[in-house]
């Protein structure tokens, strides 16, 4: 594997993990005994920086090697883990309820992100990390919208943001610490472009329903934009580059790899100029996890041969701790395509800090 050179000795359990939960295979017994004592402590915090905790508890807990790992870093895990399903249940509980609201109010929506990976793709799903529901309405909902969540007892603190340089607005409630709902009529994408991307009409119109209980379903979006998506979020999400974003990429491939329409999910990657972001992001799945990526897709999307060396994956994923925001972006600069776009994002990060500035 191309990816193991990069990594140190114990951040080869790290890969380990990965791929054991990936492939549904053991770990291997051999990494264990390499690990000292000294590491174990690094380990965890790699673990907790990436969200991968629920998983690598999943995975080591039922491995033979799991007697032979420090009680600390078990009873460290465990606890993580358990924490994380009980937040999970709470939060599940609040996207029903603002989901029926916001359908009894007749207001289109979709659910993004960790609810609706984890609910369709991870075994059992609340081994996928998520800390607020992530909502997409159209923009001339949002007032509506708005005055659902108040009833609910959430609140924002943005005063101030306009449709052409934000993509969201933070919601949380007082009575529930720690439970948050994004509303979002956007991707990341608004930052640079205006093409739409997540409010686009053939987004919309292929929105599913996911089943969720006997009774209830989720909308979500189609596996095609899916993708794209998921792409994005991996290299221009804050922090960048998180693992278990990874994870999130490469069981939605490896699960509708079947039935994509890759040579039409290519087309819309290149009319929403998006291909450098989805390039890396499915090259440095396939390196990783071996996921199934047809050549000729990464092929189509390849960019120029600096770009594709110049992108420091491998090296960002490995670390520990958020690096300092203004080198992220300096990072992600390159993968905007066109200096119209990058002009155009340079301008939305001042107006973002600057209306930030005014709700302080």
């Amino acid at each position: 594997m191309n990816e193991s050179k990069s990594f140190s000795v114990y951040n080869g359990l790290i890969l380990e993990i990965l791929r054991s939960f990936y492939e549904s295979t053991p770990v291997l017994g051999t990494i264990v005994p390499l690990i000292k004592e000294s590491q174990w402590g690094d380990i965890f915090t790699f673990l907790r920086f990436h969200k991968l905790l629920p998983i690598a508890y999943h995975v080591l807990s039922g491995s033979e090697s799991w007697e032979t790992i420090p009680n600390d870093f078990k009873q460290s895990l465990k606890q993580a883990s358990f924490e994380n399903t009980a937040l999970i249940l709470l939060l599940r509980h609040f996207m029903e309820i603002v989901a029926s609201a916001l359908e009894k109010a007749r207001i289109p929506f979709y659910i993004i992100k960790g609810p609706a990976v984890a609910l369709e793709f991870y075994r059992p799903s609340d081994l996928r990390p998520y800390t607020d529901i992530d909502i997409v309405i159209p923009f001339n909902s949002f007032g509506d919208a708005i005055a659902i969540l108040n009833d609910l007892s959430f609140s924002s603190r943005r005063k101030s943001f306009t449709k052409e340089y934000f993509d969201s607005v933070h919601f949380s409630n007082a009575q529930y610490p720690g439970i948050c709902i994004d509303l979002q009529w956007e991707s990341v994408t608004s930052i640079w472009t205006r093409e739409p991307f997540l409010s686009s009409k053939e987004v919309w119109d292929q929105i599913r329903l996911l089943k969720t209980s006997e009774s209830k379903h989720i909308p979500v979006l189609a596996p095609m934009f899916l993708i794209p998506f998921l792409c994005t979020h991996l290299v221009f999400h804050h922090p960048m580059a998180l693992l278990f974003h990874l994870m999130d990429l490469a069981l939605v491939v490896r699960d509708n790899e079947s039935d994509l329409p890759w040579d039409e999910l290519v087309r819309w990657v290149q009319y929403k100029k998006l291909g450098k972001p989805v390039y890396h992001s499915l090259t440095w799945t396939r390196d990783t996890l071996d996921v199934s990526i047809p050549p000729a897709v990464l092929d189509a999307l390849k960019p120029g041969v600096v770009e594709r060396h110049f992108f420091p994956f491998r090296r960002i994923a490995s670390r520990h701790g958020n690096m300092p925001e203004f080198l992220e972006r300096v990072i992600k600069f390159p993968l905007i395509e066109g200096w119209k776009n990058k002009t155009r994002s340079i301008t939305s990060y001042c107006e973002m800090f600057y209306q930030a500035t005014k709700d302080e």
